[in-house]
């Protein structure tokens, strides 16, 4: 019995208190243009209808077909329309410790399943068990989500340095929550699921900002656990068997052109043959999807396709990435300045140690954003962005914290970790304009 008691409270997480609220983002039936009178439309205000109450509301008025064809459409719509979810994060208790002094430094992430790119994160509380947090954040669901979508609320140990380690969970089910009050309960944290969306890597990177000088400072550390690329060491469903030596193409400039021969989806294509050279290694590589198929290629031996060491081998097989750092500027939505750091050969943990320096006018600091991307660099195609994140004010969570850390430490470097996040997200997030060219005012 004791030895239950303690695995229990080795697994014990503790426990949240959350509340969910509904409010529904009526459309209201225009009486003047209808020329209905206030009480025909009292039906289709009522903001919790649900489906069984439609037909004994219409047996108890004798209203006009006209009428009641009006409210079922109003209903109709009011079914189809999203709706605002209010979540309200009032407090955790009896949390488990992660740190060493027997303590956490928790803070909350609410996101929706359906919607995973959009994530709320309240403030972070230092040293304790039982923080009170007492945050709300609203979502807009469509009314086709609820079956399928679930409330996601994750409590986290903050970490500077290192990753930031998951305390425990709360899963809710939207289709199993009542839409007629006002819910606020307490439920136990249980473990997390597993990782629900691509984890694209991490950043560590270290900001210093001195108002006197107007330097803002940018020291590019590491990153780790970039993503990899597929099986064969490509971004896309492509495979490229690149040949020994220029192969005839059958069909292109009558037959007397020679070209390499690829491997893309399945099919052999026939593409221009590039001569070899040092910065490009022994063969030329080349992506089919940057570069037009020309032909049909026929042929082709085992031997020469052994060229790796084996049949069909990729010519970027067992690589990982080239990656490198830019770090944009971005003064009132608008792409100011930018830096970018090496490239690290094949590696998807490179260390760059690479600092930047930039001007900002202290009266500017407010507005500016600073972008960080991490790029897999590409000779002979385009780079190809693997994530990026941005910290300012107009930044969150974790960002928007390093951030004001920033600001409130003059001439302190404070370096931190952070996750990469997809680009497209935070482009949209930012809003960008077209390019500023601003020069600074003299000093």
């Amino acid at each position: 019995m004791e030895d239950l008691e303690w695995g229990m409270e080795q697994t014990r997480r503790g426990k949240l208190q959350y509340s969910l609220e509904y409010n529904f983002r009526m459309q209201q039936v225009d009486h003047t243009v209808l020329h209905l009178p206030p009480a025909c439309s009292l039906l289709a205000l009522m903001p919790t209808w649900r489906g069984d109450v439609l037909p004994a509301a219409l047996a108890c008025f004798p209203l006009s077909p006209l009428i009641i064809c009006l409210i079922l459409l109003h209903l109709v719509t009011l079914c189809i329309a999203p709706f605002q979810l209010k979540v309200g994060v009032k407090q955790a208790a009896e949390l488990k410790a992660m740190d060493s002094g027997g303590t956490s430094d928790p803070y909350v992430i609410v996101y929706l399943t359906s919607d995973m790119k959009k994530k709320y994160e309240t403030k972070v509380y230092r040293k304790t068990l039982n923080p009170v947090f007492n945050e709300s954040f609203t979502f807009q669901v469509p009314q086709a989500e609820v079956p399928e979508s679930m409330l996601v609320m994750q409590i986290y140990d903050f970490n500077r340095f290192t990753k930031h380690d998951i305390i425990g969970e709360v899963r809710l089910p939207l289709a199993s929550v009542s839409l007629q009050h006002v819910i606020e309960q307490w439920s136990d944290l249980v473990a997390a699921s597993k990782v629900e969306e691509e984890q694209l890597g991490e950043i560590c990177f270290s900001l210093r900002y001195v108002p006197s000088t107007s330097k803002l400072t940018v020291l590019i550390l590491e990153a780790k656990k970039l993503k990899r690329m597929d099986s064969h060491g490509l971004s896309g469903q492509q495979e490229l068997l690149m040949l020994r030596s220029p192969h005839p193409c059958p069909g292109l400039n009558n037959g007397t052109q020679s070209c390499k021969a690829v491997k893309a989806l399945g099919a052999e294509t026939c593409l221009p043959f590039l001569p070899p050279s040092p910065a490009l290694g022994w063969l030329p590589a080349f992506s089919s999807t940057d570069t037009p198929a020309l032909g049909r290629a026929g042929g082709i031996s085992q031997e020469e396709m052994s060229w790796l060491g084996g049949t069909g081998s990729s010519w970027q097989e067992e690589a990982g990435r080239d990656p490198f750092v830019k770090v944009h500027l971005i003064l009132n939505r608008k792409k100011w300045k930018r830096k970018k750091t090496s490239v690290k050969k094949n590696t998807l943990s490179p260390y760059f140690n690479e600092v930047f320096v930039f001007e900002v006018p202290f009266n500017q600091i407010q507005n500016v954003d600073v972008v960080i991307s991490v790029w897999d660099h590409d000779k002979v195609t385009k780079n190809e962005p693997i994530g990026k994140l941005f910290l300012g004010c107009r930044a969150t969570g974790n960002q928007l914290r390093h951030w004001s850390d920033m600001l409130s430490n003059p001439r302190r470097p404070l370096a931190q970790w952070h996750s990469l996040q997809p680009p497209d997200v935070v482009d949209k997030a930012l809003g960008l304009k077209s390019h500023l060219k601003l020069s600074l005012p003299p000093r």
